[in-house]
């Protein structure tokens, strides 16, 4: 059983095939030393598929010692008194527990060539004279499962020309509500059609004309009253001859507008 538990065969390192896939995978570790007033140690170790029980030592960071014959004697200095007191009642056994197991079962390969598998544990107890098995430690308390990456949450967006409603309003002021009232003009309001009033202008009163129309006729107001006397003769006068002269012209403008027709 020793030979079987802890012996490294150099030869059968030589003519192990190269394993074919490389993938990594998880093992869990369980060193038990009690017997010889050490503890309990876990690990997980992370190695690629393929790899052998000294792998998997190695890979935890053990200290490992080999007898000349290629037997694995001591780990981490166990036991102190080195490989000069294995025999075959002294020595570290070597277990193996399946995926989903919770019992041991001892190996009958050497760690050199044994490849363990994944979430397979892997388990060393030092047998001082007696019959030993590992501590019984669950797999997932040494590797524990890994959570899955959780997805970025998506950030919500928003729509064109509209505004979120848990956006602040800036400086922290309240939103203005619209209303449907129209705001009251400050101060004294002006009439919409005032402006038109403003830039209309006048049209002025047409200047009637004493050349050419007998219809229109000047009225005379003659300074001195309606009294008799000199100033009223000479105002007769004048009036008589101003008269006189305008019918004379109306004529006269008569006369010609009709020698020019044809």
């Amino acid at each position: 059983m020793l030979l079987v538990a802890g012996l490294v065969s150099a030869a059968g390192s030589t003519a192990l095939a190269a394993p074919t896939a490389r993938h990594p995978i998880c093992v869990a570790l369980v060193l038990d030393a009690r017997s010889v007033g050490g503890g309990v140690t876990t690990g997980c170790a992370k190695v690629t598929a393929g790899a052998t029980g000294v792998d998997v030592l190695q890979a935890e960071g053990h200290r490992l010692t080999f007898r000349s014959d290629g037997l694995l004697c001591t780990i981490d200095g166990v036991p102190s008194t080195g490989c000069s007191a294995v025999d075959d009642t002294h020595f570290w056994a070597y277990f193996h527990r399946a995926p989903g197991s919770t019992s041991w079962s001892f190996s009958n390969e050497g760690p050199s060539t044994y490849q363990p598998v994944n979430d397979s544990t892997e388990g060393w107890v030092y047998d001082n004279g007696t019959k030993l098995t590992p501590k019984s430690v669950r797999y997932d308390a040494i590797c524990p499962p890994e959570a899955p990456p959780s997805s970025p949450r998506p950030t919500p967006t928003a729509l064109p020309g509209r505004v979120p409603s848990h956006r602040p309003h800036p400086l922290g002021s309240p939103r203005p509500t619209r209303s449907s009232a129209r705001p009251t003009p400050i101060g004294p309001r002006t009439p919409r059609h005032s402006h038109r009033h403003r830039h209309r202008t006048s049209t002025p009163a047409p200047v009637p004309s004493f050349s050419g129309s007998p219809r229109v006729r000047p009225t005379l107001h003659l300074a001195g009253g309606g009294g008799g006397g000199s100033g009223g003769l000479t105002g007769a006068i004048v009036a008589a001859v101003i008269v006189a002269a305008i019918a004379g012209g109306t004529v006269l403008t008569s006369r010609r507008r009709r020698s020019r027709q044809p």
